[in-house]
């Protein structure tokens, strides 16, 4: 290296931005420039912009001057022209950089028709838009895929003199440079001289470059990795693309001096252009579109009338009032001070306009519910002065920023308000917003060790090891869990788990954003580029780019429970007549509150989880503020003081208050602090703050802002002591509210839930039969789900009639207050084919046979598979047929059908068609299913039973045995997903552990059917085992590790009925049970049994059972203890334990010598002793 440190930026720069080929980060490569004292540093991406913004903000903070660029892909000929011409490369590179303000909107511009009109295997520019976009751009002439280059190598040195005489005819001669680079490879020992002498000849000065993609030499094996997990090849594959060098790192300035000696002003020419750049970006301006009104009306005037009338309709006589009036000014003043009243506008109108169109708007969501504008606009329905919500926690003017209006619709019609924005503020100006799918540390083992030729099954099971949870970071994962260290300190695996760790994070490829839409006030590409991604038009800034450069942007969320409110409410008038205004459903209900308080939440939104039922339970909830608090509280952090929140309702405990002052403000939550509202109020009423400044002393503390804290503390304690709260007191306050900040939910975004979530359970409680359908249909792809509604809908005394042709659609619907099984919800049974099916059967009225279907039914939507599912799942048990016998005659009958459906359509119509139809052959002498056929067939195509169920001999014993059904154990082993949601069964999930080993944690004991069971040898040559173990509630995998495979091994029998005992193993997304003991059904008594209880009726007493009884406890001595349950005559029952000398050895032996002798149906095992087991 050389000692002379001559003044060089680097000006091609890739950062992971440049997908699967660049490996750096924007900030770990403005780190470097920093630590290489570059004045400057650009950034020019493969054919995108995507990092502009974030490279712009991150090298403006550490005082580099920011380049921004882009290596943009040149079609040889027209962009447009998707096809190789004359054999030429579909693509030669170019390096071009905004030189200002208007070079870099040209950019943009070229960047966003390269993606949108050029786009053939990249996003492709032509020199035809180039010469229109030219002006404030500097480019260079590319690394060695450019045009020139790419000339010299074919023997043309005319034609790459005449390429750079064009380019400098396109951009100007002082702003078109030949780009020169030195990384050693053969090619550029021929083309790099030639392109300086092309340079002289031609007048054109050279600029130094180094093709950046990774951060140091040893890096390179990264790009390499990176390629071919983008290309699908190996390492050691010959044939692959890859680069013959390792030169592409970060050099330093003395490196690249020493690279060009023949050419030092190549290197110099790098810093005058670098100071040329001179590109500043407006953060402070925010550009919304201008809102306007058909009648000429003003912005502000309209804004003003709408809020006006929305008062009176929301308070009526009480609008006048100087608490509303009071509040309806202040908020209107701060929104026109801001600017934001077009903001407004917009919500509103988009809001209305899906209401008058019948597409379910939510309440509201996040902090926008704290504002009475909102609810006056009908943005939102909670009423922020009766829930004590603060508009200060909405829009701050000490801390401005655009507001953030989340907006939910129902799932299934979201996209038809999406394009009535587009409609309305024109194509040019509306675009979805691009997201990035990243390496994750799961993908990111699999995908490297791939790529190193590890066997698939090796890196399944390593990768295996690692939390599904997207939020998982690799390297605290390789730190936390036991056995992905051990993986990571095998010699043989540490490549694999260097480079992932180093490669993990980067972008791998485009999506879009599930909810994001942008609206500008002008086309699109005067502020941002465009790409497309599945033929949607994205923006190709993230969502918080877009924030940062002053653009408005919308979330519309798609909430499933809105479509279930919606299908219920659709349902209700179907079968009732009744029209319901979800709007106008009661939040105090007492029926609805009774039901809560038992627990009954199953299928309501945010309250179904088990753990929340059970919270149910013991708060009692009788208002909505109680389930506003249980929102919040019931989360990771707080969640522990909610038995503590429960006594002080109950008067179990009394309520505390540091300070008398904080009274008033916690009363309503028992003197717990749990929303963020309550920290700025205790700061306005303690410590005299604003509620702006109280507001952003919420946020510092949430940020954990350390400068900010600092000054806020002395404020806070301050302004408490001037107000008369002694300095101890002052401290004690502050410190708990320091530390209750990391927990503090919104109330706001808890009231909105809330409201969805009573609404969700008036339904339920009222009109349970149409609520219970329209979950099962919103949920039929769920089939956990499905069985769980299904069950809980029995247990209400409802039926769920199976599956039935002659009368079931698509959906689950209601017919005299039962519900009919949706057919959509068999497997292999489309939307289409259903369609047709109840299409053919409204014009004939009724199906006679399977034959009748076959001929009625349009053959085109219904073909064999989605037929054979219908028969196995009973659909056509109407005909009257034996479910083998249909399947029998299925091939004759379908085409039968099919030859009287083309005859008809050709005119060859049949004699007797008509009144007539020819007579069907005789059904086949075949012999119904064993009953265990029929449920397999069941579970095949419904995925689960539904006659019954192959455990239903053992449901006593299992629900004697079993410390938990599998579809509890997976709720309380699940992660909660990227929204704080427990997959199974839970939003709100309680469990926030990232990972439990099968040595730690709690004991489950499972009852089941033992299926799937597949044995495997790990890579050491130790058996272990997998299987499924199925209850009634659903399914759970059993891991047999080999340290108890070959305790257990003799059990593992298909089909059999077996409890399985060990403990919860979550290092995947859907937890295991780790096998540590299989014991069978038959010798479950005897293993588990902890007590048991003897049922007698008075009869018996009469008939001396109590002798025989007393005869067999004495030949079964032993630990359990013993329980009567007497049965009076009138019916009440008296349980009693007996004495110690009557225990008993509880086996299966006992059980069947009490049934022999005395009858059956008396014995009950228990597998804990307990007096709460009344039978």
């Amino acid at each position: 290296m050389s000692s002379k440190n001559p003044p060089f930026v680097h000006l091609h720069v890739h950062s992971h931005y440049s997908l699967l080929d660049g490996v750096v980060p924007v900030k770990q490569l403005i780190k470097m420039a920093k630590k290489n004292k570059m004045p400057a540093l650009a950034l020019t991406d493969h054919g995108n912009m995507f990092g502009a913004i974030e490279f712009y903000r991150l090298a403006k903070e550490a005082k580099i001057k920011p380049v921004i660029g882009s290596e943009f892909y040149v079609a040889p000929t027209d962009r447009r022209e998707k096809r190789r011409v004359d054999n030429l490369p579909s693509y030669w590179h170019l390096t071009l950089l905004a030189e200002n303000e208007q070079g870099y909107r040209n950019l943009i511009e070229l960047s966003s028709d390269a993606f949108i009109e050029g786009f053939y295997s990249r996003a492709r520019t032509d020199k035809d838009i180039l010469r229109e976009h030219a002006n404030g751009i500097i480019a260079l002439s590319g690394c060695m895929s450019g045009e020139a280059p790419y000339w010299i190598r074919q023997g043309r040195r005319d034609k790459a003199g005449q390429t750079l005489r064009e380019y400098a005819d396109i951009f100007g001669r002082d702003n078109f440079f030949v780009e020169i680079q030195n990384h050693g490879l053969e090619d550029q020992k021929a083309v790099t001289p030639a392109l300086i002498e092309l340079a002289k000849e031609t007048g054109l000065r050279t600029v130094a470059t180094n093709d950046v993609h990774y951060l140091r030499e040893d890096d390179a094996i990264l790009q390499d990795v990176l390629i071919c997990i983008g290309t699908g090849k190996i390492l050691s594959d010959t044939n692959r693309l890859s680069f013959d060098t390792k030169e592409c790192y970060f050099k330093t300035a003395g490196e690249m001096a020493d690279l060009f000696p023949e050419a030092p002003e190549a290197v110099a020419a790098t810093v005058e252009i670098a100071a040329r750049c001179s590109l500043e970006l407006d953060s402070d301006t925010y550009h919304i579109p201008r809102f306007t009104t058909t009648d000429g009306e003003s912005a502000d005037r309209l804004f003003e009338r709408l809020c006006d009338e929305g008062i009176g309709n929301r308070y009526g006589d009480r609008a006048g009032s100087e608490e509303i009036r009071n509040r309806l000014d202040y908020e209107m003043e701060v929104i026109r001070k801001l600017g934001f009243v077009e903001y407004f506008l917009i919500t509103w109108d988009f809001i209305r306009e899906a209401r008058s169109r019948g597409i379910p708007v939510g309440p509201g969501r996040g902090s926008a519910a704290g504002s009475i504008v909102s609810y006056a606009l009908r943005i939102t329905d909670i009423d922020p002065l009766k829930y004590g919500l603060l508009f200060e926690r909405f829009l701050n003017t000490d801390r401005i920023s655009m507001p953030d209006i989340d907006i939910d619709f129902s799932k299934t019609r979201r996209d038809e308000v999406i394009q009535y924005v587009r409609e309305k503020y024109g194509q040019d100006n509306v675009a979805q917003i691009v997201t990035f799918n990243k390496l994750k540390a799961k993908g990111a083992l699999k995908d490297v060790g791939r790529v190193l030729g590890k066997p698939y099954q090796e890196m399944d099971r390593i990768s295996k090891l690692v939390p599904d949870d997207p939020k998982t970071k690799l390297r605290k994962a390789v730190e936390d869990i036991p056995e992905l260290r051990a993986e990571h300190e095998k010699p043989e695996n540490r490549e694999l788990f260097d480079i992932a760790l180093k490669v993990v994070g980067c972008p791998r490829n485009l999506s879009t954003h599930a909810a994001g839409v942008v609206i500008t006030p002008g086309k699109l590409t005067d502020y941002v580029p465009l790409c497309v991604v599945k033929d949607v038009t994205n923006t190709q800034y993230e969502m918080t780019a877009l924030e940062e450069i002053g653009l408005l942007k919308m979330d519309f969320l798609g909430l499933n429970t809105l479509t279930i409110i919606e299908a219920a409410i659709d349902l209700i008038k179907e079968t009732r007549g009744e029209e319901i205004d979800v709007g106008a459903i009661p939040t105090d209900d007492p029926e609805t509150y009774e039901m809560l308080k038992k627990g009954d939440s199953l299928g309501t939104f945010q309250l179904e989880s088990a753990g929340m039922r059970d919270v149910l339970r013991k708060l009692e909830p009788d208002s909505l503020e109680d389930l506003i608090a249980l929102i919040s509280l019931h989360r990771p952090g707080p969640i522990g003081s909610i038995p503590s929140f429960c006594d002080c309702k109950h008067g179990r405990r009394p309520v505390e208050y540091l300070h008398e002052s904080l009274r008033e403000i916690l009363e309503p939550t028992f003197g717990f602090f749990v929303y963020q509202e309550q920290v700025m109020r205790v700061a306005q009423h303690m410590a005299k703050f604003t509620l702006n400044e109280g507001d952003t002393l919420r946020k510092a503390m949430g940020k954990k802002l350390p400068k900010v804290m600092k000054k806020y503390e002395k404020k806070f304690i301050d302004g408490a002591v001037g107000n008369d709260v002694d300095l101890s007191t002052a401290k004690e306050v502050w410190s708990f509210i320091d530390k209750f900040a990391e927990y503090g939910f919104n109330k706001s975004h808890a009231a909105a839930y809330a409201v969805i979530a009573i609404q969700t359970a008036y339904l339920k409680c009222h009109y349970p039969a149409e609520y219970m359908a329209a979950l099962m249909t919103c949920e039929m792809d769920n089939t956990d789900k499905v069985v769980l509604y299904r069950q809980d809908a029995e247990d209400r005394g409802l039926t769920v009639h199976p599956p039935d042709i002659a009368s079931g659609r698509h959906a689950f619907t209601v017919k005299d207050g039962n519900i009919i099984f949706g057919l959509g919800a068999v497997k292999g049974v489309g939307e289409s084919a259903i369609e047709a099916m109840v299409k053919a059967r409204d014009r004939v009225g009724k199906f006679n046979s399977l034959y009748h279907f076959c001929e009625e039914v349009d053959y085109r939507f219904v073909n064999r598979g989605a037929m054979e599912a219908l028969v196995k799942c009973g659909a056509f048990d109407c005909f009257g047929a034996r479910r083998p016998q249909l399947l029998a005659i299925l091939e004759d009958a379908m085409r039968a059908g099919q030859k009287k459906q083309r005859d008809e359509a050709i005119g060859q119509e049949n004699l007797f068609r008509g009144k007539f139809r020819l007579p069907e052959p005789p059904l086949p002498d075949v012999p119904e299913l064993e009953e265990l056929d029929k449920l397999r067939f069941e579970k095949e195509t419904l995925g689960f039973y539904l006659s019954g169920h192959p455990l239903d001999t053992y449901r006593s014993d299992i629900i004697a045995f079993a410390s938990h059904a599998t579809a509890e154990f997976l709720e309380l082993n699940a992660r909660p997903d990227e929204n704080g949601n427990n997959i199974f069964n839970a939003r709100n999930g309680r469990n926030s552990r990232t990972r439990a080993s099968r040595d730690k944690g709690p004991e489950y004991i499972i009852g089941g059917l033992l299926t799937g069971i597949r044995r495997v040898t790990t890579k050491k040559g130790d058996p272990m085992a997998f299987a499924s173990l199925t209850d009634f509630e659903g399914t759970v995998e059993i891991v047999v590790f080999p340290s108890s495979y070959q305790d257990v091994m003799s059990q593992l029998i298909e089909d059999a009925v077996v409890f399985c005992r060990g403990r919860a193993n979550t290092n995947r997304e859907i937890p295991t049970l780790a096998a540590q003991e299989i014991v069978p059904v038959s010798e479950a008594a005897g293993r588990f049994a902890k007590c048991c209880i003897i049922c007698l009726k008075s009869s018996d007493i009469v008939e001396g059972a109590l002798g025989t009884l007393k005869e067999i406890v004495a030949e079964f001595p032993g630990p359990a203890p013993l329980f009567i349950q007497l049965e009076k005559a009138d019916g009440s029952r008296v349980l009693a334990k007996c004495s110690r000398k009557f225990m008993i050895s509880a086996g299966e032996e006992f059980r069947k010598t009490i049934t022999d002798r005395i009858g059956p149906g008396r014995v009950h095992m228990r597998s804990e002793e307990s007096m709460k087991y009344e039978v």
